[in-house]
Parts: C-alpha cells; sequence; structure tokens
C-alpha cells in the first residue's frame, strides 16, 4: 500500500514530534525514529554531530533533568521528491531551571533538512540549525 501525500506530510509531523520528545524526556533511543543511522545534525555554533550515537551522546551531556525544557516547531515547509524531501521549520524552546518554576524562551531559530524515506517513515538526514536568539 503506498502512502498518500497527506500520509508523507503525517509522517514527517510524527518524526519532527519524536524529535522534540527525545530532546525534552532524554529518550535516546527515541532518535532511532527521528534520523537516518548516519544523519548529521549541525548545530549553529558550528559543531556537527555524525550518526545518532554522537546525538545521543549530546543528549546525554546537555539534558541533565528530563522535561525542563520544551520544544516546539511550526511553519513547517515541505518538499518531498520520490524518496528525498527538504524541510525548513521554525522552532522555539522554552526552558526552566526546576519543575516548579515557570517556563520562559529559550532561543529560536530555524530548521533545515534533509530527509529521507526509510521504509513507511520519514527519518532526517542532515538537519542544519540556524539560532536566532
Amino acid at each position: 500500500m503506498s502512502e498518500t501525500a497527506g500520509d508523507d506530510y503525517t509522517s514527517v509531523l510524527r518524526t519532527f514530534a519524536n524529535y522534540c520528545n527525545a530532546a525534552d524526556e532524554k529518550d535516546l533511543d527515541l532518535l532511532h525514529d527521528v534520523f537516518t543511522p548516519d544523519a548529521i545534525w549541525a548545530l549553529s555554533d558550528g559543531i556537527e554531530m555524525h550518526g545518532i550515537g554522537e546525538m545521543q551522546a549530546m543528549i546525554d551531556r546537555a539534558v541533565t533533568t528530563p522535561r525542563l525544557t520544551f520544544h516546539s516547531i511550526s511553519n513547517v515547509a515541505l518538499t518531498l521528491d520520490g524518496d528525498e524531501g527538504t524541510a525548513t521549520s521554525n522552532w522555539i524552546l522554552h526552558g526552566r531551571t526546576a519543575v516548579d518554576v515557570p517556563w520562559s524562551v529559550v532561543s529560536v531559530g530555524t530548521y533545515r533538512d534533509k530527509l529521507k524515506k526509510v521504509g513507511d517513515r520519514w527519518l532526517i538526514a542532515d538537519r542544519r540549525l540556524d539560532k536566532w536568539v
């Protein structure tokens, strides 16, 4: 059964939601449902991670306590061509220093993604992060 364009779009949005949840909940295994095994993740400060193992190690170091961050992705512009695609989206990161402290905006920016269809799922093969604030 082939997916429709709507199903593909929903699959990409599910991948983006999994990314947010993996970071916010420190669910390192969930990154396998976000990135291709050989994916590149480039941060705005020039740091690049290659492969899911490096990404897991970075999140493990950066997220000391789950649920102190809240990622949100919006304004997704998606172009799909066969089993490859590109997406540009905006993100906002809220944070707090403890679970009983109010949220504040930590940073905002843009993701520029290259996507690959693997089986029936769309995964990120290359993610570039442009940080505005």
